[in-house]
């Protein structure tokens, strides 16, 4: 490759640059995001310092700030991903823009690719005549979102109910971190400030409607569908004499049938499989298929008869109902889940960045 700079030193600009800067460029940068920075150590690899010196920029740069962490059960970067989702969520993005953004976006959460924090960082403390042209994408994707901005009203009005709420959540958790990504680009030349960390934490904890709220409704709901709602089983109803074997009536133990209290009578004894327990025919082939949450278990020790069928909700009104309400607390938990953790990693991005700013300021 050719020499990065002129034989002039630290601050000259830089100089005959071959073509395949740009790709090197992005396999550096997705081998730095990979590096472990401990709290002790936040300097960059010596190679890597060398270049920032020889480019005229601080060794502690903040090309050393680690990545927005990502989901372990995933390799796809979420960087970027948090902050279309809330804006989706919110309906700040219009369907039109959504087209124009998807291909990118997809490109960006490629595993092979650098994250777009990494993207926005080197954005900071790079000259543009070294862009690779995956960073020129990630600036085309904040400014797209700027320029909408500026054509829009910030937040569209949301209706005062649950639903409502959970979008202006969203609203509010795509604003800081639209924010704070456009103060990151500006480099150590930003605002950002702990004022930041405490809307983030206000945005956690001053919601109108939390998780733990609608989790209690959606278990008292799942409750109502399993007591008071009528299910049916889903294929062939279970026979007695799959899961239990008749015995003599001489066999029967005092205390009899522990679901009727009874002693069964002459021919009409079972002794289940599993544990033994004895149960009167009757009594146990209404247990098994009654269809409850329970009914796989065995009355009076808890131990499996058989492996829990699946059940659904008669056609019936009441059970509609439920069963509607049961999803749309399910579909509410999942986007208030996914809002806890965006705003959870914008609050770490926040204070990895406040921790590095510290670093370069007092270098």
């Amino acid at each position: 490759m050719a020499p990065l700079v002129s034989a002039n030193g630290p601050s000259a600009t830089v100089t005959n640059l071959n073509h395949d800067m740009p790709d090197d460029l992005d396999r550096d940068f997705a081998t730095m995001e990979l590096l472990t920075i401990s709290q002790d150590s936040l300097m960059r690899p010596l190679s890597w310092q060398h270049f920032l010196v020889t480019i005229g920029m601080n060794p502690h740069s903040r090309l050393a700030f680690r990545a927005q962490p990502q989901d372990p059960g995933s390799q796809i970067d979420r960087s970027f991903f948090h902050l279309y989702v809330d804006a989706i969520q919110t309906g700040i993005l219009p369907h039109k823009l959504k087209l124009e953004m998807d291909d990118h976006i997809y490109l960006l959460q490629n595993v092979q690719q650098v994250s777009f924090l990494g993207h926005i960082d080197a954005l900071a403390e790079l000259p543009q005549s070294v862009w690779s042209p995956h960073m020129e994408q990630s600036q085309e994707l904040l400014d797209k979102i700027l320029v909408w901005r500026r054509e829009q009203d910030w937040i569209p009005t949301m209706p005062k109910d649950i639903d409502g709420e959970i979008n202006r959540l969203y609203g509010s958790a795509f604003s800081l971190r639209w924010l704070f990504y456009l103060g990151r680009r500006m480099g150590t030349r930003d605002y950002t400030t702990a004022e930041h960390v405490r809307l983030v934490e206000q945005c956690l904890s001053n919601a109108q409607v939390t998780w733990e709220e609608i989790n209690d409704r959606f278990v008292y709901l799942t409750g109502l569908l399993e007591e008071e709602v009528e299910l049916e089983l889903i294929g062939p109803p279970i026979q007695v004499l799959q899961i239990a074997t008749g015995i003599a009536a001489s066999q029967i133990q005092e205390e009899g049938c522990t679901v009727c209290s009874e002693t069964p009578e002459p021919g009409q004894a079972v002794q289940l499989r599993t544990c033994k327990h004895i149960f009167c025919n009757g009594c146990i082939k209404t247990w098994i298929n009654k269809c409850r949450r329970n009914s796989h278990l065995c009355p009076n020790c808890r131990v499996e008869m058989f492996k829990k069928p699946q059940y659904r909700a008669k056609a019936n009104t009441n059970s509609s109902l439920y069963d509607r309400e049961v999803e749309t607390c399910r579909a509410r938990l999942r986007r208030l889940n996914n809002l806890q953790v965006s705003l959870e990693w914008l609050k770490d991005e926040i204070e990895m960045h406040l921790e590095i700013l510290s670093i370069v300021r007092g270098s």
